[in-house]
Protein backbone atom coordinates (compact mmCIF):
# COMPACT_ATOMS: atom_id res chain seq x y z
CA UNK A 1 0.00 0.00 0.00
CA UNK A 2 1.66 3.32 -1.23
CA UNK A 3 1.79 5.85 1.33
CA UNK A 4 -0.40 8.57 1.22
CA UNK A 5 0.97 12.01 -0.38
CA UNK A 6 2.46 14.84 1.31
CA UNK A 7 0.71 17.74 0.44
CA UNK A 8 3.00 20.51 -1.64
CA UNK A 9 3.98 23.27 1.19
CA UNK A 10 5.16 26.09 -1.10
CA UNK A 11 3.20 26.42 -3.96
CA UNK A 12 0.64 28.59 -2.17
CA UNK A 13 3.26 31.35 -3.29
CA UNK A 14 2.10 33.27 -6.46
CA UNK A 15 6.33 33.12 -7.66
CA UNK A 16 7.21 30.92 -10.74
CA UNK A 17 10.78 29.12 -10.25
CA UNK A 18 13.34 29.62 -12.75
CA UNK A 19 13.30 26.35 -15.16
CA UNK A 20 16.77 25.57 -13.85
CA UNK A 21 15.73 25.29 -10.63
CA UNK A 22 13.09 23.10 -11.35
CA UNK A 23 14.85 21.01 -13.76
CA UNK A 24 17.21 20.35 -10.87
CA UNK A 25 14.41 19.40 -8.32
CA UNK A 26 12.58 17.03 -10.96
CA UNK A 27 15.88 15.40 -11.88
CA UNK A 28 16.76 14.65 -8.08
CA UNK A 29 13.18 13.52 -7.28
CA UNK A 30 13.45 11.16 -10.37
CA UNK A 31 16.82 10.12 -9.38
CA UNK A 32 15.94 9.16 -5.97
CA UNK A 33 12.97 6.86 -6.77
CA UNK A 34 15.40 4.38 -8.32
CA UNK A 35 12.75 3.01 -10.90
CA UNK A 36 14.30 1.43 -13.85
CA UNK A 37 11.89 3.27 -16.58
CA UNK A 38 13.26 5.43 -18.46
CA UNK A 39 13.44 9.31 -17.76
CA UNK A 40 10.37 9.64 -20.33
CA UNK A 41 8.39 8.90 -17.27
CA UNK A 42 10.05 11.99 -15.75
CA UNK A 43 9.62 13.90 -18.69
CA UNK A 44 6.20 12.87 -19.89
CA UNK A 45 4.79 13.54 -15.95
CA UNK A 46 6.26 17.07 -16.08
CA UNK A 47 5.02 17.65 -20.02
CA UNK A 48 0.92 16.64 -18.26
CA UNK A 49 1.66 19.16 -15.89
CA UNK A 50 2.39 21.91 -18.49
CA UNK A 51 -0.95 21.04 -20.20
CA UNK A 52 -2.75 21.75 -17.05
CA UNK A 53 -4.68 25.17 -17.27
CA UNK A 54 -6.07 26.19 -14.18
CA UNK A 55 -8.72 28.68 -13.96
CA UNK A 56 -7.44 32.33 -12.60
CA UNK A 57 -6.67 32.36 -8.64
CA UNK A 58 -7.17 28.72 -8.35
CA UNK A 59 -3.27 27.40 -9.32
CA UNK A 60 -2.34 26.70 -5.80
CA UNK A 61 -5.83 24.43 -5.26
CA UNK A 62 -5.36 22.78 -8.21
CA UNK A 63 -1.68 21.66 -7.15
CA UNK A 64 -3.12 20.39 -3.70
CA UNK A 65 -5.58 18.28 -5.90
CA UNK A 66 -3.19 16.66 -8.29
CA UNK A 67 -0.88 15.83 -5.27
CA UNK A 68 -3.71 14.23 -3.38
CA UNK A 69 -4.23 11.72 -6.27
CA UNK A 70 -3.70 8.67 -5.05
CA UNK A 71 -1.91 5.78 -7.53
CA UNK A 72 -5.04 4.87 -9.78
CA UNK A 73 -6.13 8.66 -10.10
CA UNK A 74 -3.33 9.46 -10.80
CA UNK A 75 -2.52 6.78 -14.03
CA UNK A 76 -5.87 8.19 -14.81
CA UNK A 77 -4.97 12.04 -14.71
CA UNK A 78 -2.17 11.60 -16.98
CA UNK A 79 -4.24 9.16 -18.78
CA UNK A 80 -6.58 11.90 -19.59
CA UNK A 81 -4.02 14.68 -20.33
CA UNK A 82 -2.54 12.79 -23.02
CA UNK A 83 -5.69 11.87 -24.74
CA UNK A 84 -6.69 15.54 -24.60
CA UNK A 85 -3.19 16.00 -26.39
CA UNK A 86 -3.75 13.53 -28.92
CA UNK A 87 -7.18 14.62 -30.17
CA UNK A 88 -6.22 18.97 -30.25
CA UNK A 89 -3.21 17.97 -31.81
CA UNK A 90 -2.82 14.92 -33.96
CA UNK A 91 -0.64 16.38 -36.28
CA UNK A 92 1.98 16.22 -33.29
CA UNK A 93 1.44 12.93 -32.01
CA UNK A 94 4.20 11.10 -34.10
CA UNK A 95 7.04 13.57 -32.88
CA UNK A 96 5.22 13.26 -29.43
CA UNK A 97 4.86 9.35 -29.01
CA UNK A 98 8.20 8.82 -26.59
CA UNK A 99 6.19 10.73 -24.17
CA UNK A 100 2.86 9.94 -25.17
CA UNK A 101 3.45 6.02 -25.18
CA UNK A 102 3.88 5.25 -21.30
CA UNK A 103 0.39 5.77 -20.65
CA UNK A 104 -1.36 5.29 -24.20
CA UNK A 105 0.47 2.73 -25.69
CA UNK A 106 0.37 -1.12 -25.81
CA UNK A 107 2.71 -1.58 -22.79
CA UNK A 108 0.90 0.86 -20.09
CA UNK A 109 2.89 1.89 -16.99
CA UNK A 110 3.01 -0.26 -14.04
CA UNK A 111 2.39 1.05 -10.54
CA UNK A 112 5.72 1.09 -9.49
CA UNK A 113 6.47 3.77 -12.23
CA UNK A 114 2.78 5.40 -11.50
CA UNK A 115 4.67 5.99 -7.97
CA UNK A 116 7.43 7.30 -8.96
CA UNK A 117 5.77 9.74 -11.67
CA UNK A 118 3.74 10.79 -8.81
CA UNK A 119 6.86 11.47 -6.73
CA UNK A 120 7.98 13.38 -9.80
CA UNK A 121 4.49 15.74 -9.65
CA UNK A 122 4.65 16.19 -6.32
CA UNK A 123 7.95 18.14 -6.39
CA UNK A 124 7.58 19.49 -9.38
CA UNK A 125 4.05 21.28 -7.79
CA UNK A 126 5.95 22.14 -4.33
CA UNK A 127 8.80 23.85 -6.80
CA UNK A 128 6.05 25.56 -8.32
CA UNK A 129 5.74 24.56 -11.55
CA UNK A 130 1.92 25.57 -12.39
CA UNK A 131 2.74 29.35 -11.41
CA UNK A 132 5.11 29.09 -14.55
CA UNK A 133 3.49 26.18 -17.38
CA UNK A 134 -0.02 27.39 -16.11
CA UNK A 135 0.25 31.17 -16.81
CA UNK A 136 1.15 32.91 -19.63
CA UNK A 137 4.61 32.79 -18.30
CA UNK A 138 4.85 29.55 -20.18
CA UNK A 139 5.50 31.21 -23.33
CA UNK A 140 8.79 32.29 -22.50
CA UNK A 141 9.98 29.07 -20.68
CA UNK A 142 11.84 25.69 -21.82
CA UNK A 143 11.14 23.74 -18.79
CA UNK A 144 12.57 20.30 -20.85
CA UNK A 145 15.86 21.44 -21.77
CA UNK A 146 17.52 21.90 -18.93
CA UNK A 147 15.52 18.99 -17.35
CA UNK A 148 16.12 16.45 -20.21
CA UNK A 149 19.79 17.47 -19.78
CA UNK A 150 19.66 16.40 -16.17
CA UNK A 151 17.46 14.05 -16.39
CA UNK A 152 20.52 11.78 -18.77
CA UNK A 153 23.38 10.54 -17.51
CA UNK A 154 26.71 12.54 -18.12
CA UNK A 155 27.73 9.24 -20.53
CA UNK A 156 24.00 9.28 -22.48
CA UNK A 157 24.38 13.50 -22.36
CA UNK A 158 27.69 13.00 -24.46
CA UNK A 159 26.76 10.28 -26.60
CA UNK A 160 23.57 12.02 -27.68
CA UNK A 161 25.63 15.51 -28.22
CA UNK A 162 22.86 16.55 -25.47
CA UNK A 163 23.52 20.32 -24.82
CA UNK A 164 21.20 22.54 -23.63
CA UNK A 165 21.57 26.29 -25.29
CA UNK A 166 20.57 28.58 -22.18
CA UNK A 167 17.59 31.18 -23.12
CA UNK A 168 19.28 34.38 -23.23
CA UNK A 169 21.89 33.15 -25.84
CA UNK A 170 18.58 31.71 -27.97
CA UNK A 171 16.80 34.99 -27.48
CA UNK A 172 19.80 36.93 -29.31
CA UNK A 173 20.17 34.55 -31.91
CA UNK A 174 16.60 34.86 -32.79
CA UNK A 175 16.71 38.44 -32.72
CA UNK A 176 19.95 38.96 -34.88
CA UNK A 177 19.30 36.00 -37.05
CA UNK A 178 15.73 35.67 -37.53
CA UNK A 179 12.59 38.20 -36.87
CA UNK A 180 13.39 41.12 -39.05
CA UNK A 181 13.54 38.53 -41.69
CA UNK A 182 10.21 36.66 -40.87
CA UNK A 183 6.92 37.84 -41.71
CA UNK A 184 3.26 35.89 -41.34
CA UNK A 185 3.07 32.77 -44.50
CA UNK A 186 7.28 32.92 -44.23
CA UNK A 187 8.84 30.12 -42.06
CA UNK A 188 11.66 29.31 -39.18
CA UNK A 189 13.28 26.40 -40.00
CA UNK A 190 15.94 24.43 -37.40
CA UNK A 191 17.36 21.52 -38.55
CA UNK A 192 19.31 21.17 -34.62
CA UNK A 193 15.95 21.30 -32.76
CA UNK A 194 16.78 19.79 -29.47
CA UNK A 195 13.51 20.63 -27.43
CA UNK A 196 12.83 23.88 -29.46
CA UNK A 197 14.87 26.35 -27.85
CA UNK A 198 15.16 28.75 -30.93
CA UNK A 199 11.35 28.47 -31.90
CA UNK A 200 10.38 30.11 -28.32
CA UNK A 201 13.15 32.91 -28.90
CA UNK A 202 11.23 33.50 -32.32
CA UNK A 203 8.14 33.44 -31.39
CA UNK A 204 9.10 35.75 -28.74
CA UNK A 205 10.38 38.11 -30.43
CA UNK A 206 7.83 37.95 -33.00
CA UNK A 207 5.05 38.67 -30.36
CA UNK A 208 7.41 41.86 -29.50
CA UNK A 209 6.94 43.19 -33.35
CA UNK A 210 3.27 42.75 -32.68
CA UNK A 211 3.27 39.58 -35.27
CA UNK A 212 1.44 36.24 -34.60
CA UNK A 213 3.50 33.43 -34.14
CA UNK A 214 0.15 31.07 -35.74
CA UNK A 215 1.11 33.03 -38.87
CA UNK A 216 4.38 31.26 -39.57
CA UNK A 217 5.22 27.75 -40.95
CA UNK A 218 7.39 26.31 -37.85
CA UNK A 219 9.45 23.10 -39.16
CA UNK A 220 12.16 21.43 -37.29
CA UNK A 221 14.15 18.31 -36.70
CA UNK A 222 16.41 16.09 -34.70
CA UNK A 223 18.16 12.86 -34.14
CA UNK A 224 17.29 12.66 -30.59
CA UNK A 225 13.24 11.26 -30.68
CA UNK A 226 13.11 12.42 -26.81
CA UNK A 227 13.73 15.84 -27.44
CA UNK A 228 11.96 15.99 -30.49
CA UNK A 229 9.07 15.19 -28.22
CA UNK A 230 9.54 17.54 -25.74
CA UNK A 231 9.51 20.41 -28.81
CA UNK A 232 5.97 19.28 -29.57
CA UNK A 233 4.26 19.51 -26.38
CA UNK A 234 6.53 23.11 -26.18
CA UNK A 235 4.95 24.00 -29.39
CA UNK A 236 1.76 23.77 -27.46
CA UNK A 237 2.69 25.75 -24.49
CA UNK A 238 4.29 28.22 -26.50
CA UNK A 239 1.08 28.67 -29.14
CA UNK A 240 3.04 28.52 -31.99
CA UNK A 241 -0.19 27.60 -34.21
CA UNK A 242 -1.17 24.94 -36.18
CA UNK A 243 1.75 25.10 -38.62
CA UNK A 244 4.70 23.31 -36.90
CA UNK A 245 6.34 20.16 -38.68
CA UNK A 246 8.54 17.79 -36.37
CA UNK A 247 10.96 15.23 -37.73
CA UNK A 248 13.51 12.89 -35.94
CA UNK A 249 16.64 11.23 -37.64
CA UNK A 250 18.97 12.63 -39.78
CA UNK A 251 18.77 16.52 -40.50
CA UNK A 252 21.93 16.42 -42.23
CA UNK A 253 19.61 14.52 -45.39
CA UNK A 254 18.23 16.42 -48.04
CA UNK A 255 14.78 14.59 -47.60
CA UNK A 256 14.42 15.25 -43.95
CA UNK A 257 11.85 18.29 -44.27
CA UNK A 258 9.77 16.50 -47.03
CA UNK A 259 9.83 13.25 -44.98
CA UNK A 260 8.41 15.32 -41.73
CA UNK A 261 5.58 17.01 -44.03
CA UNK A 262 4.77 13.92 -45.53
CA UNK A 263 4.50 12.03 -42.37
CA UNK A 264 2.29 15.21 -40.54
CA UNK A 265 0.16 15.15 -44.15
CA UNK A 266 -0.58 11.30 -43.59
CA UNK A 267 -1.50 11.98 -39.65
CA UNK A 268 -3.61 14.51 -40.18
CA UNK A 269 -5.78 12.94 -42.92
CA UNK A 270 -5.70 9.22 -40.77
CA UNK A 271 -7.07 11.49 -38.11
CA UNK A 272 -9.79 13.14 -40.18
CA UNK A 273 -11.02 10.23 -41.46
CA UNK A 274 -11.17 8.55 -37.93
CA UNK A 275 -13.42 11.67 -36.69
CA UNK A 276 -15.62 11.36 -39.59
CA UNK A 277 -15.93 7.84 -38.40
CA UNK A 278 -17.07 8.73 -35.66
CA UNK A 279 -18.90 11.42 -36.23
CA UNK A 280 -21.33 8.99 -38.57
CA UNK A 281 -21.58 6.67 -35.60
CA UNK A 282 -22.81 9.37 -33.65
CA UNK A 283 -25.45 9.81 -36.07
CA UNK A 284 -26.37 6.69 -36.84
CA UNK A 285 -26.81 6.02 -33.15
CA UNK A 286 -28.98 8.92 -32.81
CA UNK A 287 -30.97 7.90 -35.99
CA UNK A 288 -31.64 4.64 -34.20
CA UNK A 289 -32.45 5.84 -31.07
CA UNK A 290 -35.32 8.10 -33.05
CA UNK A 291 -36.66 5.16 -34.75
CA UNK A 292 -37.20 3.47 -31.35
CA UNK A 293 -38.96 6.39 -30.22
CA UNK A 294 -41.05 6.92 -33.21
CA UNK A 295 -42.10 2.84 -33.38
CA UNK A 296 -45.14 2.74 -31.71
CA UNK A 297 -45.64 -0.30 -28.72
CA UNK A 298 -46.90 -3.57 -30.09
CA UNK A 299 -50.83 -3.70 -29.35
CA UNK A 300 -51.76 -5.97 -26.60
CA UNK A 301 -52.67 -8.87 -27.19
CA UNK A 302 -56.86 -9.23 -27.48
CA UNK A 303 -56.94 -12.87 -26.17
CA UNK A 304 -55.42 -11.61 -22.81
Amino acid sequence: MPSPPRQPHRSSGARAPDVRSLADAVARAWHSTRNSASPEIALSTVAALALVAPPIGQISATAVLIAGLDTDQFREFLRRYWTIFVRARPDLLPAAWPLVAPWLGDNPADDATVDAARRVARVALDAGQLHLTGTLRRRDADVFGPLLVELRADGARLAAGQFYTPGPLADTLATVLLTNEIAPGQSVIDPALGTGGLFRAAAQALRARGLDPAGVLWVGGDIDAVAVACAAVNAVLWELGPQVVLGVGDTLAESWQTAAIAQRAEVLQIAGQLRAAAFAADVLGGVARLVDLATPPPAPDART
